[in-house]
């Protein structure tokens, strides 16, 4: 410490000593509680990161768990696992397979046409929705893309099959983000 302060370095008396010594002891105190300031604001950025990632993840069990707590969404994902009994809102019971979701989907209708064509497309209306807000949620870093890969990735995998017929629909109601999300995925 003598390069510090080079009058103190020629202290001679024991006064000067010891204010040296002082001097010294503060020193080494103020570099320690620093030290020990970077080493808990450490652990505290740590912790943080640790609690936003754990924060990150619970956000992706929700949106996904959103997907399948509602039943047109949630139908729309079993439509592409291969089931095929359905109920809509008002209790009618249909029967659809994946042939009649091609033939549902590609072009627009009126509403007044009812029965299961209209069922099969507010069910994927649905399923978009939900692609979309999980593609929003992973480009403004909300969300993790690996915290959603399970299980959408099985149900995209599927949707593969039919690539051009739900990208197609997608596009044509405007669902860009649900697009960009399915293409995060390898066929």
């Amino acid at each position: 410490m003598h390069f510090v302060i080079p009058i103190l370095a020629d202290a001679s008396s024991a006064r000067e000593l010891w204010e040296l010594g002082s001097f010294k002891a503060t020193i080494a105190a103020t570099l320690i509680t620093i030290g020990s300031a970077v080493v808990t604001g450490g652990f505290a950025v740590l912790q943080w990161r640790k609690e936003l990632r754990w924060k990150q993840a619970e956000l992706a069990r929700t949106l996904l768990d959103e997907i399948f707590d509602y039943d047109p969404s949630n139908d729309a994902w079993r439509m592409v696992d291969g089931k095929e009994i359905y109920k809509d809102g008002k209790g009618n019971e249909y029967r659809i397979n994946m042939g009649l979701v091609r033939q549902a989907l590609p072009t627009p209708w009126a509403d007044d046409r009812g029965g299961q064509d209209v069922y099969i497309r507010w069910c994927f209306d649905a399923l978009l929705y939900y692609l979309e807000r999980l593609e929003q949620s992973v480009q403004i870093n909300l969300v993790r893309m690996e915290d959603l890969t399970a299980p959408t990735s099985y149900y995209i995998e599927l949707m593969a099959k039919d690539k051009k017929l739900f990208r197609d629909y997608a596009e044509l109601i405007r669902f860009h983000g649900a697009v960009a999300f399915m293409n995060r995925f390898p066929e």
